[in-house]
């Protein structure tokens, strides 16, 4: 049964075989080469992180510590100064917010929540009570010091925090305007794409790479998930800011709930990774054609080879064995046409054989045929004979069925005379001579027929046994 033919062509094959092999370990070596170059990047990108988020911190802390010891300063001696007067308070006052920028103004809160000195001096300030305020529970708490929340000032229009500590029975209190922390962020190179923030306890940013979002009093809207995050450790996480993503490492600064995050975008630091893939596409494209040219140019050769392999299969089946294949291409193909050649040599040589001893098969069956021949005519004869034969013994039979009964009469007639004239002979003895030879005469006639009867029976009987 001859095969379907097969609506692939060895050519195709090839060629997709041959893409294949280049396209796969390009395509294996290309994603390991951009998984490792994505490895290093995210590394690197955590790096860069990581140090600006310890430098801002360190920075932040330190900033945020120098007014501390400033006011420490001041509890120390006025704990130390049994009795002090307004003037000398007013003093310390003045010499704490003159020497450090960062205090725009400092007070003093008695017991009763009243203002009762303050620098500089602002006579409106005096005797407002402050009881209601949160700063004034420290007195209650009994904590060593106190961060308000951050409000923009109306005078400076930038945000403020105030920092008090306890001193005896009243409150230190110092106002500490935070542009500084603005100035902090500007030291950074931070590219436009990127940004680094300080989040108050309310997710406001009292600090940012943009100024204007601290103008505009904006809160961070992945402020809730942020307040989950453990103090003092820095975390890592992909965040979306304006439909851009962004890698993010946030630091929650204790007891202040203040949060620094250094956001920088992904799409910036994949740039080196997206001019790797465009250089892999291109790579692999140019490859991939290069092999096609290559690939199509020798496929065509196989093609070709394989095409007069079949053209001398078609003349092999249509009896020719002559033909050879010249083919040079390659040595598989070589070895191939040799073969194909020893092939139909022996096929000629087996067909030969077979023809010759087809003609022997041939002869003997003609003369085989002959003999049967003879031989059916030979037992048609002696079937024609034994018909006649038996057409004879039935004839015979049946001439044989007539015959006695005939002869059955003409026996008894001879023999009815026979004893008919010796018992007329017997009884008439005395008769004249001429009477009794007429008898005898009867009875010899009688004798002669009866005797003529029997030897005709004798012959019968002869020729049934085969003896005549």
């Amino acid at each position: 049964m001859p095969n379907k033919t097969s609506k692939t062509s060895i050519a195709k094959t090839i060629v997709i075989g041959f893409q294949l092999a280049v396209l796969i370990p390009l395509i294996i070596v290309g994603g390991i080469s951009l998984f490792i170059s994505h490895y290093k990047l995210q590394k690197e990108l955590n790096t860069q992180n990581k140090l600006i988020s310890q430098a801002l911190v360190a920075q932040v802390k330190e900033y945020l510590r120098q007014p501390f010891e400033d006011l420490s300063a001041i509890k120390m001696v006025v704990e130390e100064t049994s009795i002090i007067d307004h003037q000398i308070m007013d003093s310390l006052l003045k010499s704490v917010t003159e020497n450090h920028a960062f205090f725009i103004k400092t007070q003093i809160i008695d017991q009763e929540g009243t203002v009762v000195n303050v620098y500089p001096l602002d006579e409106e300030f005096i005797g407002i009570d402050m009881s209601k305020m949160e700063l004034f529970s420290i007195l209650d708490t009994g904590k060593s010091s106190h961060w308000s929340s951050v409000f923009l000032s109306p005078q400076l229009n930038q945000p403020v925090a105030s920092l008090s500590i306890p001193v005896n029975d009243k409150i230190l209190t110092g106002y500490l305007s935070l542009a500084g922390l603005v100035d902090l962020i500007e030291s950074l190179d931070i590219r436009k794409q990127n940004f680094v923030g300080i989040i108050d306890q309310t997710g406001t940013y009292i600090a940012h790479s943009d100024q204007k979002v601290v103008e505009r009093r904006e809160r961070d809207p992945h402020f809730l998930k942020m307040t989950d995050f453990e103090s003092e450790k820095l975390v890592n996480l992909n965040l979306i800011y304006q439909e851009d993503k962004k890698y993010c490492s946030i630091y929650v600064i204790e007891d202040l709930n203040w949060i620094i995050i250094v956001a920088q975008s992904t799409s910036e630091y994949l740039k080196p990774l997206v001019s790797q893939v465009i250089f892999i596409l291109v790579l692999t494209l140019s490859v991939l054609l290069i092999a096609w040219f290559i690939v199509i140019k020798k496929a065509q050769s196989i093609k070709l080879a394989f095409k007069m392999f079949i053209n001398r299969t078609d003349e092999i089946s249509s009896g020719n064995y002559d033909a050879e294949i010249s083919i040079d291409s390659y040595t598989e193909f070589t070895r191939l046409a040799d073969s194909f050649e020893i092939m139909a040599k022996s096929i000629k040589s087996r067909e030969d054989k077979i023809r010759h001893m087809k003609n022997e098969l041939e002869e003997k069956v003609a003369e085989r045929t002959e003999e049967l021949q003879y031989e059916i005519d030979e037992r048609k004869q002696i079937e024609e004979n034994l018909l006649l034969a038996k057409k004879e013994a039935e004839l015979a039979n049946q001439l044989k069925s007539e015959f006695l009964p005939n002869i059955s009469h003409e026996l008894r007639n001879p023999m009815h005379h026979i004893l008919s004239y010796s018992k007329y002979g017997i009884e008439k003895i005395d008769r004249p001579k001429e009477k009794l030879l007429h008898y005898f005469r009867q009875t010899r006639t009688s004798a002669e027929r009866l005797m003529v009867l029997v030897n005709d029976l004798l012959d019968l009987s002869k020729m049934e046994s085969g003896k005549m």
